[in-house]
This record gives structure tokens, sequence and C-alpha cells, in this order.
């Protein structure tokens, strides 16, 4: 089984200029990226982004057909960007079906945590076939 294919399947949906367009980029070495974060923690120098951060809260099991749950975090400087964020990334991916995978989404009440600093989380199960 390959762990990672549910978050390449998760990361290629999120690359769309729908979703990159309305979030900030970052530069690593000469080129930039939109700020999706795939990771539990987002690097300190890039907190200040509009930006998601995805990462996996379901465990892994034997079963045959296993659904996986990620969290996307939807962070703004607002809480009408945050949503706003959350319902495109929503709009999206939701209900996406294909011949290896479906993914449903699910969206939560957008989060306040610090000055200026606003999350709408996202949970995703993908059902993805070829596990």
């Amino acid at each position: 089984m390959d762990r990672l294919a549910d978050k390449k399947i998760l990361l290629s949906l999120l690359n769309v200029d729908a979703i990159t367009d309305y979030l900030d980029t970052f530069q690593a070495g000469s080129s930039y990226y939109p700020a999706i974060f795939a990771k539990s923690v987002i690097p300190t120098e890039y907190q200040e982004l509009k930006c998601l951060q995805i990462y996996r809260v379901s465990v892994y099991a034997t079963q045959e057909l296993q659904p996986i749950t990620y969290t996307i975090n939807c962070r703004d400087n607002t809480e009408s960007g945050s949503e706003e964020l959350a319902e495109i990334v929503y709009n999206e991916i939701n209900r996406k079906i294909t011949s290896t995978y479906s993914i449903q989404c699910r969206v939560a009440q957008c989060i306040y945590e610090d000055d200026n600093h606003y999350n709408t989380p996202i949970d995703v199960t993908i059902n993805n076939k070829e596990h």
C-alpha cells in the first residue's frame, strides 16, 4: 500500500487556479510556490500567509478498502477570508469521484486563533479503491 497516495491525490486536487490564485505564495530558491503546506506545523516564517495546511487525522488499518481522513486548515487574516477560502476549496474538491477514489468534505466552524489569524477546517475523507 502506498501510504502517500491519498496525500498526492489531495495535493493535486488543491493545486488548481481557483484555489492557488487565492493563496499567498512563498519563495524557495528562485521559485515561487502556492502556500500549501502538507505538514502538521507551518514553518514560523510562513505563518502570516493566506495558506492551506494539510495533515492526516485518521489511522491506517489493514482493511481492504480504508477511508483516510485529512484536515485542511484554511488560514487567512480575516474570518470572512478564511471562510471564503474554505468555500473555494470545498467547491473544488467535494464529491470528486473517479474510477480509483471518491472524496467527501465537511466544513467546520471558522476558528479565531489569535490576532489576525482565522482558520476554517475542512475534514476530507478519501476512499481510495487502490488500497
